[in-house]
């Protein structure tokens, strides 16, 4: 069986047993707190909130199609942090839409969505602690992009579940996807720059810049232009906020 054989069958997992996020481990691989940190901060709104509206949407019009997309989308946001349980899961529903698997759809969605709650409630506690600010639990956790077919159950605000309360009369048959490797998948299924990546492409275009452009060595940054030398920006458009810059020195 080839590596994309392999991959694409179904995993099994311990999810207890998993980090909602190793910092650590995604310190290794970014090589930069600060960087971690605003990745950290800005998740929800920059990658999670659309991934699971679009996740929602999916599965109220059975688009499966959507439901990997989204699914896929999400996994690799969430791998650059090692948020390691909604990563697994993610791709687990990713999988369940390959395998066609309607049932399985049906069961990963929702702890999925359990798992994107208690992850967004870590950001919001790792946040606070940087700002040594005191961390406390309230119900914005659980404002979170929820599919018709479930209610969330909150006994506690540590003690809650997401659960099917109705299915679709009709549920359409999910479409064979012919995936051979990885080349043709990105064929299929465009994949989206993630925030990361595009922080990554700018540094190094700027790292280009700096070697070809000697004025550019002292890091001088011009204002309203889109080149900033000796740092990668990131541009960040927030519903509620100005664009910012974030320079990733």
């Amino acid at each position: 069986q080839s590596t994309w054989d392999l991959r694409i069958q179904m995993s099994t997992y311990n999810i207890e047993e998993m980090q909602i996020v190793d910092k650590q481990a995604a310190l290794v691989e970014l090589g930069d707190e600060g960087l971690f940190d605003t990745m950290l901060e800005g998740f929800e709104y920059m990658s999670m909130k659309k991934d699971l509206t679009g996740l929602m949407i999916g599965m109220e019009e059975l688009n499966y199609i959507n439901i990997r997309n989204r699914a896929q989308s999400l996994k690799g946001a969430a791998s650059y942090l090692h948020a390691e349980r909604v990563k697994v899961l993610s791709e687990q529903l990713q999988l369940d839409v390959e395998n066609q698997n309607l049932e399985k759809i049906f069961k990963d969605y929702p702890l999925l969505i359990k798992q994107c709650v208690l992850l967004k409630r870590k950001i919001r506690s790792e946040v606070a602690k940087k700002a040594k600010e005191k961390f406390e639990d309230n119900d914005s956790d659980f404002d979170i992009p929820l599919a018709k077919y479930y209610t969330l159950i909150k006994r506690t605000t540590h003690d809650f579940d997401i659960v099917l309360i109705s299915k679709p009369a009709v549920l359409p048959p999910i479409p064979k996807i012919e995936i051979s490797n990885p080349a043709e998948e990105e064929k299929l299924f465009p994949k989206e720059e993630t925030v990361l990546e595009k922080a990554k492409t700018q540094k190094r275009s700027e790292s280009k810049m700096s070697i070809n452009n000697p004025a550019s060595q002292n890091g001088v940054s011009i204002e309203g232009e889109q080149k900033t030398v000796g740092c990668s920006c990131l541009l960040l458009q927030h519903s509620n906020f100005k664009a910012q810059q974030l320079c990733f020195l």
